[in-house]
């Protein structure tokens, strides 16, 4: 029995170390495998989503592909460049942009793949690749915003600044500044941790042996920030012209403008949100945090030249530790400037969740430490912080903080289910108390249980959220209808109005027209035509409000309704549709500069309303070929006329009287022809009369 368990033993053995030795040999293609994978899996995930992040998709998805980039209220020139293509896709723009972000976010993984790979062998380095891509930050692909993008290009900026050491020339040092500028024109947020890069600088260039080493940092420094800025001037100049050289745009700009005349307010409640991003992270990464923090202690010796993982881990804590506090100001600044409409209770750590990746690699690095053992006054204080504020975090489950799919998708996972929660806690805090007393016994239970464990089940609790967008709502089925229904020159005419701000950028997103407007209104309040622009022609009233006192032609649906408020009777033929006139129009071919051809022998249309008692039709055409001088008749209900055109176009005026309440006009083609039969050309359309204008004059008035 005891030898069988031996064969048993050894032949597992083997089986492991030929596996892992298989896998080192072709790391390459078995990544490769994955990331594919992993790929398909979140295009599949995001198919069929309505948009979500309002009002950010929506100018995100303006200035891509609707209006000027110089308009632009953020700088994300960059990520306006790249996607303005997804206009290519016709009204599935927002399904090609997915597409685009879960490319670049996979694009990301080559470059932490590579950086893990300086401080960890191939499979725990792939490990930590697969972990990044599958947590929930994958969810920010299906978003039309510069987040994967920004993934990419912050991994990329990342993998070139941790190849530079003590030494390297400043040719480096300014190339590694051009890939910081390419970050900033996708999101300008890259401004906030400069001085995080700053710093790193200093802890790089003191490794080196002479002692006037601040000569140098201070060199590097202002080369590498001349540089980057000069570059995000120059290329924000060559894609938006004037309006790019800027630092952060106008509304990044506003807002820090209005945090400093009410400073007080913002620290306190800047204070408040750090400390909801302080009990977040001690649940989420307290161990890889306690492991970072313990490695500072040797950042200031100058014997650690070469040392990759305390590399990454002061370039971790260089960033962490001006991002978070940024993110808190900025958190404080909307929550208490003008108009309040932010909560202090949001934990915007969009902000900063493309680092996190950072913290897997530090406490990886700390796998092969020497000093795994040793418990120390500093290990023991970063060890009872993290536990003090673990246990607050888990006893009041972040309340009254309110994280979000959208915000914190990694807290709002783990605080989705209070059972998973606390499995996940406790696992979370168990590799803390191991890590006090071993540090490679806790780095392995935080990295190769409780992370694989977190990321599962807090990506599909995010997913699952996210799918909620599966179902579409009056905001979504309004402005889906609203740009089938009105053609390109009336839905410029349009006005959304309702009482959700959010939900009527919603509806703008799918207008899909950068003219059109929206106006908020209390809800259930009724339509208040003031606060419709003059230029505005159609009203589109979401949600339960009674309607305007006036208007003059009104479609009712589930959920909302459009009104005609101005505007002429009058058909012109080069729009697509005439909704508020017609209910249906036979006969006629595609739109053409000046018009629409007939195409075949009648062409019939259908009013929405009874036409007159007595009218006057009046139409502006011509005719094409044999059709040139024939008598054309003209029907409505039992009455008809005659008509004759000429080879130009001509207005006619024909009078009829309706006594039978006919709602149709009909057209006869006497010689519906091709021109393909005129030996003119290949078009095989049978024409006849070219429609200009037309218009009802009623004469019972």
């Amino acid at each position: 029995m005891i030898l069988a368990y031996d064969k048993v033993a050894r032949f597992s053995s083997i089986t492991w170390t030929n596996s892992i030795q298989l896998y080192r040999n072709n790391s390459t293609a078995f990544l490769s495998v994955f990331l594919v994978s992993i790929g398909i899996a979140i295009s599949i995930r995001n198919q069929g989503l309505y948009a979500v992040v309002f009002a950010d998709e929506y100018i995100y998805s303006n200035f891509s592909r609707l209006s000027a980039i110089a308009g632009a209220p953020v700088p994300s020139y960059l990520f306006f460049s790249i996607y303005k293509y997804t206009s290519f896709c016709g009204d599935g723009f927002l399904a090609c942009a997915r597409y685009l972000n879960t490319i670049f976010f996979i694009l990301a993984v080559p470059f932490i793949f590579s950086i893990s790979s300086r401080i960890t062998s191939k499979p725990v380095a792939t490990l930590i690749s697969i972990l990044s891509v599958l947590a929930p930050i994958n969810t920010y692909t299906a978003y039309y915003m510069p987040e994967s993008l920004y993934y990419l290009c912050f991994w990329f900026f990342s993998w070139g600044i941790l190849s530079l050491d003590n030494n390297s020339r400043y040719l480096k040092f300014i190339l590694v500044a051009l890939i910081f500028s390419l970050t900033t024109l996708v999101k300008p947020h890259s401004l906030f941790f400069l001085p995080g890069v700053v710093l790193y600088f200093a802890y790089l260039i003191r490794q080196r042996p002479e002692q006037n080493w601040i000569a140098r940092w201070l060199q590097v420094s202002t080369l590498f920030v001349a540089v980057a800025i000069a570059a995000k001037m120059a290329l924000g100049f060559a894609l938006a012209g004037s309006a790019g050289i800027t630092l952060f745009g106008p509304v990044y700009g506003s807002i820090a403008g209005r945090a400093a005349t009410h400073y007080v307010d913002l620290i306190k409640v800047a204070g408040f949100s750090l400390a909801g991003h302080s009990l977040a992270l001690s649940i989420l990464f307290g161990t890889p945090l306690a492991t970072v923090l313990f490695s500072l202690r040797k950042a200031l010796s100058r014997n650690e030249a070469g040392n990759a993982p305390l590399n990454i881990a002061f370039y971790a804590f260089a960033i962490f530790a001006t991002l978070i506090p940024i993110v808190a100001l900025f958190t404080a600044s909307v929550a208490t400037g003008a108009g309040g409409g932010d909560t202090p209770f949001r934990l915007h750590m969009r902000y900063y969740n493309f680092a996190f990746p950072l913290l897997l690699m530090a406490i990886a690095g700390s796998l092969q430490s020497a000093e795994n053992r040793k418990i120390t006054a500093y290990s023991s204080i970063l060890f009872a912080s993290m536990l003090i504020l673990g246990i607050i975090c888990i006893s009041t489950r972040i309340i009254p903080y309110t994280p979000s799919y959208i915000d914190s998708p990694e807290i709002r996972g783990l605080t989705y289910n209070k059972y998973y929660f606390y499995i996940l806690s406790a696992i979370s805090t168990i590799s803390l108390i191991f890590w006090l007393k071993n540090r490679r016994t806790g780095a392995i239970i935080f990295l190769f249980i409780f992370t694989p464990l977190s990321v599962v089940f807090t990506s599909y609790f995010s997913s699952l959220e996210l799918r909620n967008r599966l179902h579409p709502d009056a905001f979504d089925e309004a402005g889906i209808f609203a740009h089938q229904y009105l053609a390109g020159s009336d839905a410029s005419r349009l006005a959304a109005m309702g009482s959700s701000p959010a939900g009527l950028f919603r509806a703008l997103f799918y207008l899909d027209n950068p003219r059109a407007s929206i106006a908020q209104i209390p809800a259930g309040a009724p339509a208040d035509l003031s606060k419709v622009p003059r230029d505005k022609e159609w009203l589109l009233l979401i949600g339960d409000h009674p309607p305007p006192p006036s208007f003059r032609f009104k479609l009712d649906l589930n959920g909302f309704s459009i009104f005609r408020l101005a505007g002429s009777d009058r058909i012109d033929f080069t729009r697509r549709s005439w909704p508020e006139i017609l209910t249906r129009a036979q006969g006629l071919s595609f739109i053409e500069a000046w018009g629409r051809w007939s195409d075949g022998p009648m062409v019939t249309l259908e009013f929405v309303k009874p036409l007159p008692k007595k009218f006057v039709l009046h139409l502006t055409a011509n005719a094409f070929g044999p059709n040139v001088g024939r008598p054309i008749s003209v029907h409505t209900g039992s009455q008809s006329a005659t008509f004759v055109l000429s080879r130009s176009a001509q207005e006619i005026a024909i009078p009829f009287e309706n006594s039978e309440a006919s709602t149709s006009i009909s057209i006869s083609i006497p010689n519906p022809i091709s021109p393909k039969e005129l030996g003119l050309n290949q078009d095989r359309r049978k024409l006849g009369i070219a429609f200009r204008q037309m218009s009802v004059e009623d004469l019972t008035q």
